[in-house]
C-alpha cells in the first residue's frame, strides 16, 4: 500500500442509461470501446493511468510520481484533452450515437494499492 496526495479524474457518459435502452447490447460494444480508448490515450498522453473502467466510467490517477502541482496540471490538462477527443469522437460516431461527458476531478490524500483476491 502506498499513501500519497494525488489527482483523481472520474469520468462518465450522461445518460448512458437512455442509450442503452435504444440499442442493443451488440450496438454498443464498438462505441464504448472507441470511448475507452480515446480517454485512455487523453490519460496516458497527459501522465495519468487508468485505474478503473466501471460500465461507462472510467477513473485515472495523477501524481503517482509524487509531484502534488503537476498531478493536478495534468488532469485538468486530462480533462481538456478528453473533451476535444470526444468532439472527435462523436464526428466519427454521428451515424450512429452522440456521447456527452462528465469529468470530475478531486486532489487530496489517497492510500492505494493492490487489494483482494490475488488470483
Amino acid at each position: 500500500m502506498v499513501d500519497m496526495n494525488i489527482a483523481v479524474l472520474f469520468a462518465d457518459i450522461r445518460d448512458f442509461t437512455k442509450l442503452v435502452e435504444r440499442k442493443l447490447c451488440y450496438d454498443l460494444v464498438f462505441p464504448l470501446s472507441e470511448y475507452f480508448r480515446a480517454m485512455g490515450e487523453c490519460f496516458t498522453r497527459e501522465g495519468g493511468s487508468i485505474d478503473k473502467l466501471i460500465g461507462d466510467g472510467i477513473m485515472a490517477l495523477f501524481g503517482l510520481a509524487g509531484d502534488p502541482q503537476k498531478a493536478c496540471e495534468d488532469a485538468l490538462a486530462a480533462a481538456r484533452t478528453m473533451s476535444e477527443g470526444l468532439q472527435k469522437l462523436n464526428i466519427a460516431l454521428e451515424d450512429d450515437l452522440s456521447l456527452r461527458l462528465g469529468i470530475g476531478i478531486h486532489f487530496g490524500y489517497a492510500i492505494f494499492g493492490k487489494m483482494g483476491y490475488e488470483s
